[in-house]
């Protein structure tokens, strides 16, 4: 199952996401965020695999995936993308 928008994103992670975003003066709509889970297979017994997707809009980038897991982890894999300017526009330093 696909999802998609930062809204939608469970509480926690909204929440994180959006302080990400505020820490690095960015604008929480300023991202395409979309994630998936795949179910294990009928009958087995096993976590949810779950990635999410983060793009920047209106700049050229490329998407860039996140284990996501149980939680808000892969918050810290954005941040620190955040920090070393993965989102930013080319060129600028």
């Amino acid at each position: 199952m696909t999802h998609t928008r930062h809204e939608a994103l469970p509480e926690s992670e909204r929440d994180a996401f959006a302080a990400a975003c505020r820490e690095y003066q960015r604008p929480v709509d300023g991202f395409a965020v979309s994630w998936e889970e795949q179910y294990p297979d009928h009958g087995r017994v096993d976590h949810i695999e779950r990635v999410v997707t983060v793009q920047a809009l209106g700049v050229p980038s490329e998407p860039v995936t996140y284990d996501a897991g149980p939680g808000t982890h892969w918050i810290d894999g954005f941040t620190a993308d955040l920090a070393a300017g993965v989102f930013d526009p080319p060129g600028l330093e």
